[in-house]
């Protein structure tokens, strides 16, 4: 699942000669800041994350490494299922 952006503030600032835009993902609060040029084109852009977003003593993690959690995930919840069906089975 990725972010959900929804614009939040844009502003001019005369002295870059740049706008200054802010995007809000509704899902999350993470902010996206960013740079834009007159023509859109993006000069500098960072994120803010809220508290307990990144994963501790990690921090952010590309999307290599995100589809490594989803199969773990999987793995645990396959297993999880398999192991309370064959609970069940014994138990009958």
């Amino acid at each position: 699942m990725g972010h959900r952006w929804e614009p939040h503030t844009a502003a001019w600032d005369k002295e870059a000669r740049a706008y200054h835009v802010t995007h809000e993902c509704d899902r999350c609060g993470t902010q996206r800041k960013a740079w834009w040029s007159r023509t859109g084109e993006i000069s500098a852009a960072s994120y803010s994350y809220p508290d307990g977003y990144l994963t501790k003593d990690v921090g952010y993690i590309g999307a290599e490494g995100r589809g490594v959690l989803r199969t773990e995930y999987l793995t645990r919840v396959f297993s999880s299922r398999a192991d309370s069906t064959n609970g069940r089975k014994r138990a009958s």
